[in-house]
């Protein structure tokens, strides 16, 4: 009798042994699976922050360059009732000239 109960105990440690690998094969496809779908996840919400950040910095581009070729403009307007614009125009590109060159000087 003892040698049968060793031989059932045998099969139903390796059917038990089976079993528990097969869980084991499914618990760890299922992980897999949750963590491609965590990254996914993460993935499509660093690329949505992504894209606002930078539609807000076109924005917010564009209203800065609108808004310096305005005031630009209003002073040129403004400075027009005393000084001649093409005078202006002059002063202004050789003051415009000189800020650059010298920038260039002080980065090299």
């Amino acid at each position: 009798m003892k040698q049968k109960k060793s031989k059932i105990d045998n099969v139903s440690n390796y059917v038990d042994l089976i079993s528990q690998m097969v869980v084991e094969y499914f618990n760890q496809r299922y992980k897999i699976k949750k963590k491609i779908s965590d990254v996914r996840n993460a993935t499509v919400g660093a690329l949505y922050c992504l894209k606002k950040e930078f539609v807000k910095t076109l924005v917010e581009t564009l209203f800065l360059m609108t808004g310096l070729f305005a005031l630009l403009l209003g002073i040129i307007m403004l400075l027009t009732r005393y000084i001649p614009l093409d005078i202006l125009l002059i002063m202004y590109g050789v003051i415009v000239t000189i800020v650059i060159l010298l920038r260039m000087k002080v980065d090299a």
